[in-house]
């Protein structure tokens, strides 16, 4: 210990005027360290029964259900739907923005909404008033959201009470990595994390947008249809990313061959009788 702090550390050394509560060079040296609590994983669902669990969780007539339904399919946090205004909601381009204030990283979410997640949010629209400043989910009380408890009851009410809504997104996170070749980055970027370093965040400053509307679409046709995109093995020249997307070609025999314009030659001679 250098010399200055063990003499500000000692009791010895005091001024009646100094503050007692300071912590620097006083309070730093007598109070134990803080220790950092481990709160581990969030319990989630296996993606391999999420299907399953979807389907039934769409049966049910709660308005939290509606909203867990969209947390799902959207794969965001707690708070990012239950604080929803309309006014965040665009559904003529089926994008739901939702402003820096509201998001962890305190940067601007674009959230590509699948069809499933379009028609839930116009089923809501035909009983709301239409009122931009509205919540999508309206709790009890007057200008208040469903509570953040709500989530969690359907669970419980279901009889999974073990798991946790956060954990949902865990689900889609191990289904992205295991059964589709979206790329990693790509994949976090849907959950709104931060990807690479200042440096590289400083560089890159577009979202993906467009390839992120393909995750959300296989996502949602994984929950409701319970198809696997197992993308893992290609075939055809498709990387699997989306039905839609254009094939691409398989790469040649050769590909770092350079063509020659013999080529051409060649292949006119061997065609001749």
């Amino acid at each position: 210990m250098p010399i200055n702090r063990a003499c500000s550390s000692s009791d010895l050394i005091g001024s009646p005027w100094e503050n007692p509560a300071r912590w620097q060079g006083n309070l730093i040296f007598k109070l134990p360290r803080r220790i950092r609590l481990s709160r581990g994983h969030y319990a989630a669902i296996d993606y391999e029964e999420i299907p399953a669990f979807f389907g039934s969780l769409t049966e049910r007539p709660a308005l939290a259900a509606r909203a867990l339904e969209l947390t799902i399919l959207c794969a965001t946090r707690t708070s990012e739907t239950l604080k929803m205004r309309w006014s965040e909601v665009d559904l003529d381009r089926n994008i739901w923005t939702i402003p820096a204030e509201r998001m962890k990283m305190g940067v601007t979410h674009q959230v590509p909404l699948s069809d499933p997640a379009v028609a839930l949010l116009k089923r809501r629209l035909k009983v709301s008033n239409r009122n931009p400043d509205d919540f999508v989910f309206p709790g009890q009380k007057p200008g208040q959201p469903l509570s953040q408890m709500s989530m969690i009851m359907v669970l419980r009410r279901m009889g999974l009470g073990q798991y946790t809504v956060h954990g949902m997104r865990s689900s889609f996170r191990d289904y992205m990595g295991d059964m589709t070749l979206h790329a990693e980055t790509i994949i976090e970027h849907a959950l709104a994390h931060q990807v690479g370093d200042a440096t590289a965040r400083a560089y890159r400053r577009k979202d993906a947008f467009d390839k992120r509307r393909l995750v959300m679409r296989d996502w949602a046709k994984y929950l409701t249809e319970g198809t696997k995109t197992d993308t893992r093995q290609p075939t055809q020249g498709s990387r699997g990313l989306a039905p839609n997307q254009e094939s691409i070609r398989a790469p040649a025999a050769n590909p770092s061959r350079v063509p020659h314009p013999a080529d051409d030659l060649r292949a006119h001679a061997d065609s001749r009788p």
